[in-house]
């Protein structure tokens, strides 16, 4: 079983970046990860950051890459791909995710071809705001030598249940 992500990652290079949702300019990388292992089988060729995850998956060759494999989870950003999406409960009225209200990293340490990297992301806040809330998040992604290469944090709009 596979999992698929994508990441919008900042970049100076404006030959290949793209403004995106978080108008920075930055490119979307397609990362595809062995479940249980959580070692990266795929990389996609990055793509401009104003790429949505649909249509990056088959334009940066990670669908390609990955072929027939029979299960292959990504998040609700690409329904209508033919991926596995996990437990997706829809509001009532609507979409429970609304937006993103921050992304925010830093790269603390130089990966290399072939490193294995395992994230994580810890929830360390909920702010209720009547019919919606903040859940904000800390992101931070190790390599295989256990050192901390990337810090950050991610907030979300949601709509209550």
């Amino acid at each position: 079983m596979l999992i698929v992500g994508g990441t919008l990652v900042p970049t100076c290079d404006r030959t290949v970046a793209a403004a995106g949702k978080n108008y920075r300019y930055s490119t979307n990388h397609q990362v595809v990860i062995e479940a249980d292992t959580r070692l990266v089988v795929a990389v996609g060729k990055p793509l401009p950051g104003n790429r949505n995850d649909c249509r990056a998956w088959e334009d940066s060759g990670a669908k390609a890459a990955v072929g027939a494999t029979p299960t292959v989870i990504a998040d609700g950003g690409c329904r209508g791909t033919g991926l596995t999406i996990p437990h997706y409960r829809r509001h009532k009225n609507g979409e429970v995710f609304i937006s993103f209200l921050e992304l925010s990293c830093a790269f603390l340490a130089e990966v290399y071809s072939g490193d294995t990297l395992y994230p994580a992301l810890t929830i360390t806040g909920l702010e209720s705001q009547g019919d919606t809330g903040v859940v904000v998040t800390a992101a931070t992604i190790h390599s295989q030598r256990g050192e901390l290469v990337l810090s950050g944090q991610h907030k979300y709009l949601l709509r209550r249940q």
